[in-house]
């Protein structure tokens, strides 16, 4: 088999499967929840009738809005009942007026990584918003992934391309929200376009770690040994609070390590990464997804820490249901399966 044929054998492995707002709370009914999130996205526009198919894979203008997610009861499984595309002004008004009707002026945005539609964007940051009783109000970001798993290297390059794009999303919400705390929440791929928006846009724009609340990278498909030398100690000395969730059977980062030749930071595999003043989470004993890539959304334990971390600050140490083991004199936490 020659290498193109084994990149897309493992890619096609990789992830298969990878209105005026009524307020930020859920609201119940007898189908379940209605969940409300914000976004923005750079995706281009596809059939206006349909809301699962509103965006497609395609590189488009930046545009706003609002999805409205119904969450069946006792289940994973939800539906995308509603999506308003907005102007940045009704945008921003209307993230202000939910910012004040939350329990807590807060967002958490939410970066996606490759092989995911617009649709399952709206739907995952729906369900972990509701199953981590998230206080404030959930948003995301949905950059032009053509959900296809044997397109890696295409997300790779639309992931390099939303960088200025996702980088004047989050000014905008530093400069014009109502929001106290705006904690980031990207999993995989999306991780190297949120750090190198921080890094290469945000910071040398004037913006500060204090703009932000939690950086949470969940999975993260980024070079390991970059990521330890170069990437990781400019966030800690940016002063960014950053916490890397990762796991020993993600395959699909192990895949990834074949595809890019150089293991992933998410995969621990051969033991996590483990960087001072950056608290790291091993989330192998509780991750129940087939890939072990998907633990962001469907690990119970992984929703119940990342609800300490977001709703209450809590770091590490302070949480329940995580373990400290120390290695070559440096710590790093466990999830508990119980």
């Amino acid at each position: 088999m020659n290498r193109h044929a084994l990149i897309l054998s493992l890619l096609t492995t990789v992830v298969a499967g990878c209105t005026t707002y009524a307020g930020p709370e859920e609201v119940e009914d007898s189908t379940g929840a209605l969940v409300t999130a914000f976004y923005g996205t750079d995706r281009a526009r596809e059939d206006v009738d349909d809301p699962d198919k509103f965006y497609n894979g395609q590189r488009g203008a930046v545009e706003y809005g609002i999805t409205r997610v119904e969450l069946s009861p006792g289940s994973l499984r939800s539906r995308l009942v509603q999506l308003e595309p907005m102007a940045p002004e009704p945008f921003v008004r209307s993230l202000n007026q939910a910012l004040r009707i939350a329990e807590s002026p807060s967002v958490f945005v939410v970066i996606h990584g490759y092989n995911r539609s617009f649709s399952q964007v709206a739907r995952l940051t729906s369900e972990v918003s509701y199953r981590t009783g998230f206080r404030g109000v959930p948003v995301y970001w949905s950059w032009p992934s053509l959900r296809n798993p044997a397109t890696y290297v295409e997300d790779r390059n639309n992931m390099n391309w939303t960088r200025p794009n996702l980088s004047s999303f989050l000014a905008l919400l530093i400069n014009d929200s109502d929001a106290e705390s705006i904690h980031l929440v990207c999993h995989s791929m999306g991780c190297k376009a949120l750090v190198d928006s921080i890094l290469y846009e945000l910071l040398p724009q004037g913006k500060e770690a204090s703009d932000f609340g939690e950086l949470v990278l969940m999975a993260p498909d980024i070079d390991k040994a970059i990521f330890r030398r170069d990437l990781a100690p400019k966030l800690v000395e940016a002063g960014f609070k950053v916490s890397l969730y990762t796991a020993e059977n993600d395959k699909a980062l192990v895949s990834s390590r074949t595809v890019n030749g150089y293991p992933r930071a998410g995969d621990s595999s051969d033991g996590p990464v483990v960087v001072e003043e950056i608290e790291t989470i091993d989330a192998t004993d509780v991750n129940p997804s087939i890939l072990g890539h998907s633990y962001f959304e469907e690990s119970a334990a992984v929703q119940a820490d990342l609800a300490q971390l977001l709703n209450q600050n809590r770091r590490a140490a302070d949480r329940s249901g995580l373990v400290a083991i120390d290695t070559f004199g440096k710590t790093y936490w466990k999830i508990n399966a119980r």
